[in-house]
């Protein structure tokens, strides 16, 4: 195995030296050489300032990480309520203690490590730089006390303030004016800890709504072996019907704006036990922007 490692690096040096040999500044290999140093030294574009309002130009980074912050806290505020709808009700029901109902299935030392082995390698850390290879790294002993951790929060329906604090980076639109705010879509890095609890929960969450028939047949989004192939295939069904009985054939199709900032917490009441957990992760998030 030495030998065939030794051999193998000897091989990509060989490579390696001979691509360099070949490189020259003529146009017999494409000008090979200077392409190779203009990829090596990368032109960085310079980050222009930010237009605010009036002539108001933020040009360092606490300014500028302020006019996003105020952007997204504009931005990010879920819609107001009717009148007459039913959410105050509903808040009311799952603000109750649920004793008659049976808890959530108990996390296990083996469930976590499994878990944690699902989560996606090339994942950038939240505040705290906790990474998958650190959580990859621990210890028997520090895998139960998550373990714990975890069967608290759920008993508990109380989700830690600090999982829930998200660094966010701000990414340029291709083909806006990088001058503006809104040229701008947030990047929200969470702690590790924190996703690895939410696909814990997840995986809970959907076999409750399963069970309970909480999310519609026709609904093909966020669920398992749900392909878009196979909802095309659903509403090409639906025109073709409608076409041989002569009637007419109408949809409607949305693009809701923020969709994700918008969303209503409470919209999945049936399945209280798991929703007040839930609910409590969803809630109450901060953002620590990067300029």
């Amino acid at each position: 195995m030495k030998l065939l490692k030794q051999t193998i690096k000897e091989t990509e040096n060989a490579t390696i030296e001979a691509s360099l040999l070949s490189l020259t500044a003529t146009a017999s290999t494409d000008y090979a050489l200077w392409k190779a140093c203009k990829n090596m030294n990368p032109t960085r574009n310079p980050k222009p300032p930010l237009r605010l309002h009036g002539n108001i130009w933020a040009r360092s980074k606490q300014e500028k990480a302020d006019a996003f912050a105020l952007h997204l806290s504009k931005v990010s505020l879920p819609n107001e309520p009717k009148p007459d709808s039913d959410e105050a009700d509903i808040a009311e029901i799952l603000q109750r203690d649920h004793q008659l109902e049976l808890p959530l299935k108990t996390v296990t030392p083996r469930e976590v490590i499994r878990t944690i082995k699902q989560l996606d390698n090339n994942k950038a850390p939240g505040f705290d730089l906790i990474d998958k290879k650190v959580l990859m790294e621990l210890p028997q002993k520090a895998i139960i006390y998550l373990t714990t951790l975890f069967n608290c929060i759920f008993r508990r329906s109380c989700f830690p303030a600090l999982w829930k604090v998200s660094q966010v980076i701000m990414i340029h639109k291709p083909g806006k004016p990088p001058h503006e705010v809104t040229s701008y879509r947030p990047i929200s890095l969470l702690p590790v800890l924190s996703k690895l609890l939410e696909k814990i929960l997840l995986r809970r969450l959907s076999l409750a709504m399963l069970e309970n028939s909480v999310t519609p047949n026709h609904q093909f989004g966020f669920r398992p072996e749900h392909a878009t192939i196979e909802q095309i295939d659903r509403v090409c069904k639906c025109i073709s019907n409608s076409l041989e009985q002569k009637e007419y054939c109408s949809s409607v199709f949305l693009d809701v704006q923020q969709a994700f900032d918008r969303v209503w917490p409470l919209c999945q009441a049936p399945v209280q036990n798991q929703i007040t957990t839930a609910s409590q992760l969803l809630s109450n998030h901060r953002i620590l922007p990067q300029g």
